[in-house]
């Protein structure tokens, strides 16, 4: 990359974290946040239409160092769009009292996802994503979609459908994966994606009345 196109994504990413704190003190009419407690132990926020009514359930897994705060913006958009969202604080992040072992980051993200029942959308960012391939794979979580963001979603051979968001200067690198939809947003790296409005979209837009659309970008 040239130092002048170095020096636009810079300030790019410069722009998209400040428009993102800001945002993070706006909520969208229509929705309304609550904090609850799953399984005993896990903190979470609640995120989800001022109306009542059944709504499709979504859980959101955050990544590494951050906490239940980090996909507000997924929460968000999703239950503006008619969707019950719970982003969870993993073992030993954010209000957790629990060490971050990544046995008590399983266990308590199974513990989490079974109280909630059946779970329509998952969402995981980076670690996230690990930890909800993981539930899949060996605990019998099953999603009716699978979104990573950030990361790759390793399900197995009879996992849900997957949906993978990256933005174009992922530092970790954009991997194919087989039988996953992947859309790329042109502006952001692996710090912002959790912010970026591109990917936050492509999320809202993948899940419409408990069917999975397929994309293509």
């Amino acid at each position: 990359m040239s130092d002048a196109n170095r020096r636009r994504t810079t300030v790019a990413a410069i722009v998209g974290l400040i428009l993102g704190a800001a945002l993070s003190r706006v909520i969208e009419p229509g929705v309304r946040v609550e904090s609850v407690t799953l399984a005993g132990n896990t903190h979470a926020l609640r995120i989800l239409p001022a109306t009542s009514g059944p709504h499709p359930i979504v859980n959101l897994a955050h990544g590494n160092g951050a906490s239940k705060e980090m996909l507000f913006r997924f929460g968000e958009a999703l239950a503006a769009g008619g969707f019950d969202c719970y982003s969870v604080d993993q073992a030993g992040f954010g209000e957790s009292t629990q060490s971050s072992s990544l046995t008590n980051r399983r266990l308590s993200f199974v513990e989490a996802e079974r109280e909630l029942g059946e779970v329509d959308v998952f969402i995981g960012y980076s670690m996230g994503s690990g930890t909800g391939s993981w539930c899949v794979r060996e605990a019998g979580f099953r999603p009716k979609l699978f979104i990573a963001v950030g990361n790759t979603a390793d399900l197995g051979e009879h996992g849900p459908p997957a949906l993978l968001l990256f933005g174009r200067f992922e530092e970790f690198g954009i991997p194919t994966q087989p039988n996953a939809k992947v859309v790329i947003s042109p502006w952001c790296d692996h710090a912002l994606e959790p912010f970026d409005p591109v990917l936050v979209n492509a999320a809202v837009a993948s899940y419409c009345i408990g069917q999975f659309m397929p994309l293509f970008y």
